[in-house]
């Protein structure tokens, strides 16, 4: 599990939130956002993903499912 709560909230939050306003029907198309650089769909010149990774204390092989794990945590009844 990633180290830095705060950030890893921040980058999800960022990620998530198009998704979550029902603006997209999975996160990866939300053509703004940096989340295909980081799950390896998209080679963006803007997010520097190696640092990002690194502050997240994450492979990029665990964006994907940690993002997705964490919407589905959101999606159930008891969440709150």
């Amino acid at each position: 599990m990633p180290g830095n709560d705060y950030l890893l909230s921040c980058f999800m939050y960022i990620h998530q939130n198009p998704y979550l306003a029902k603006l997209v029907d999975i996160i990866e198309n939300w053509e703004f956002s940096s989340f295909p650089e980081y799950i390896g769909q998209r080679k963006g010149k803007i997010p520097n993903v190696s640092l990002g990774l690194e502050m997240l204390q994450m492979k990029q092989d665990e964006v994907y499912d940690l993002t997705y794990c964490l919407i589905q945590d959101k999606d159930d009844d008891d969440f709150l």
